[in-house]
């Protein structure tokens, strides 16, 4: 059984985004004790240590489709085609730039990765862009998504950078070329990557395992239910399935070991999951968030030991 650990509910959490197909909610980042949500009435920063509220900003922060953490500063995808940093304890503002030079048709920016020297964003149109951090200067441009990008994830330190679209394509990108350097063709709503695996999860239930370097497909299977999110820490897979259940996965097996019913209310679902080695933390429509016991779930191993 996998104990509850912490759990607080925030009234004050912004409304969500809704999509009737993947339940897209709140933007979201974490870093150490403090959590940033966004959405479309704005930010809001809490520490998970004691459930407190450090600040909120409402409409001058704009509609929010993407949060970050990096260089000491939480930075923010707007709806307008613009990025904004803040003081991660204040909420101060301490830069607003626009971005993405080619917009197909508005929609704003999507997703935001760090990259550690560098930084990339994704477009509701399939825009790739990257930035260098220290001078916030666009650095390349990645042509290839026609269609939104529903995941950016660093991979190799931050020297490569994956992609997945709706387009049906995951695109593995050489950060310093702004070059693609593998496609896959799949289809996708969510992915992760740790220990040069890729892993994808889709609406029709499929779960799939990819070869960051080769693009080769090393497993695959199938529930009943679309897969929402996965979250991958390299040693532990797990997925969102549909709108109230986490699954905890052992991929050498293709096999479900835990299955969780994190949300009871009938109006209520998760929408956000987390994972380290020692926790899972998840996000509710509603404004609850959980953190869970995940040390004992499973022992660790690697993926590319299992997939050898």
């Amino acid at each position: 059984m996998m104990k509850l650990e912490r759990a607080w509910r925030f009234s004050e959490i912004p409304p969500t985004h809704y999509d009737k197909e993947n339940f897209e909610t709140y933007a979201w980042a974490k870093r150490g004790e403090k959590i940033a949500l966004g959405g479309l009435e704005g930010i809001l920063m809490l520490t998970l240590e004691t459930g407190e509220v450090l600040w909120r900003l409402g409409q001058e922060a704009g509609g929010i489709n993407a949060v970050c953490f990096f260089n000491d500063m939480l930075v923010s995808g707007n709806q307008d085609d613009h990025i904004c940093g803040w003081e991660p304890t204040t909420g101060e503002e301490l830069f607003c730039m626009p971005v993405l030079s080619m917009p197909r048709f508005g929609g704003g920016v999507k997703k935001i990765v760090d990259l550690g020297d560098y930084f990339a964003i994704g477009g509701w149109r399939g825009e790739l862009e990257t930035y260098k951090k220290a001078e916030l200067t666009r650095f390349g441009v990645s042509e290839g998504h026609n269609e939104q990008i529903h995941s950016l994830v660093s991979a190799n330190e931050g020297k490569m950078l994956v992609s997945g679209s709706e387009d049906r394509t995951i695109r593995v990108w050489d950060v310093l070329r702004s070059t693609c350097v593998n496609i896959i063709t799949t289809r996708s709503n969510c992915l992760d990557v740790s220990s040069n695996v890729i892993v994808s999860g889709c609406n029709d239930g499929w779960i799939r395992i990819w070869g960051l370097n080769t693009g080769e497909r090393l497993c695959a299977w199938r529930k009943k239910r679309r897969i929402c999110r996965v979250g991958f820490d390299g040693s532990r897979l797990v997925t969102k399935i549909g709108d109230k259940w986490i699954k905890v996965w052992n991929v050498s097996e293709k096999k479900c070991i835990r299955t969780f019913k994190m949300i009871e209310k009938e109006d209520e679902y998760t929408t956000g999951v987390w994972i380290n080695e020692q926790s899972l933390g998840t996000i509710s429509n509603k404004g609850q968030i959980a953190l869970w016991d995940f040390s004992s779930v499973l022992e660790s191993r690697t993926w590319s030991e299992d997939l050898e």
